[in-house]
């Protein structure tokens, strides 16, 4: 299964077993808003541009072995996180499935999200979309 997809259907399915979140809301109208109809993950990598936050996957060794993959946030200087550049892991433990680790990430990564302070507010400001 492709890692692309398993990323947007587990945010689906966030926001339909979520109705009533309002995170989860502003995710849905965010991605409706747009001028053109995108998945998931390329509206919340378009959303995470515009807040100043980057999802990575880090690859990781030891020794020179290929141990997995980290799921990382970058924060460029001014996010509404915390104002400043910097990475926040979402786990230390590396996953060698890209699957297993797109499923993963893209949970902490909405929730990451909707925890913003005043996130609906920063989701809709200055928008040139």
């Amino acid at each position: 299964m492709n890692h692309f997809y398993t990323f947007n259907r587990e945010v689906k399915n966030l926001i339909k077993n979520n109705p009533d979140n309002k995170g989860m809301q502003v995710i849905e109208r965010y991605r409706k808003s747009l001028r053109v109809d995108l998945n998931y993950y390329d509206a919340l990598e378009f959303l995470g541009e515009h807040l100043g936050l980057e999802l990575e996957c880090k690859e990781v060794y030891e020794r020179g072995k290929f141990k997995g993959y980290i799921p990382q946030v970058k924060l460029h200087k001014g996010n509404p996180y915390n104002g400043k550049a910097g990475i926040r892991k979402i786990t230390e433990f590396p996953y060698k499935s890209l699957n297993k680790l797109f499923d993963y990430m893209s949970r902490q990564y909405v929730y990451f999200l909707i925890d913003l302070p005043d996130f609906e507010k920063h989701v809709f400001s200055d928008r040139e979309h």
